[in-house]
């Protein structure tokens, strides 16, 4: 579907805007039917927080607070970089393009198709059901 690219310092030759231009022209050139989702920028208030954490810890100061404020300041920057809603968009367009067959309700396992035992019956499929499902799914014919 894509990525999303994180911790790009915001100045000098990796900087977010550089990162970005050069991604986004490889997604165009290489990848059409991908996107870059967001470039999060490095967040300086979290960069270290595993040490600064225990050494604060040290001080008497509640981990689980500075914990909480450093993870809703990341999710405070995600939301303000990624395009989240394209995500969801993409995820589902790519859905809709799968063969969900298998999956349909007249495959599912029915009450009476599981044995006295309670396992289910195998679900039997074609070697050509096997084979389409799985060229779907990017597999190359050998």
């Amino acid at each position: 579907l894509g990525g999303i690219f994180n911790r790009l310092p915001l100045d000098g030759y990796y900087s977010l805007e550089n990162c970005k231009a050069a991604v986004g022209s490889y997604f165009d050139q290489f990848k059409p039917g991908q996107k870059a989702f967001g470039f999060i920028p490095e967040v300086p208030e979290i960069a270290k927080s595993r040490e600064k954490n225990t050494e604060e810890n040290s001080d008497g100061n509640n981990v689980l607070d500075m914990e909480l404020e450093q993870a809703n300041k990341f999710v405070s920057t995600f939301e303000e970089h990624v395009d989240v809603d394209s995500i969801i968009k993409a995820a589902r367009d790519h859905c809709k393009l799968e063969d969900r067959s298998i999956l349909r309700p007249e495959k599912r396992i029915k009450p009476n198709d599981v044995k006295s035992n309670g396992v289910a019956k195998p679900i039997s499929l074609t070697r050509e059901q096997i084979e389409q499902s799985a060229k779907k799914g990017g597999a190359k014919g050998g």
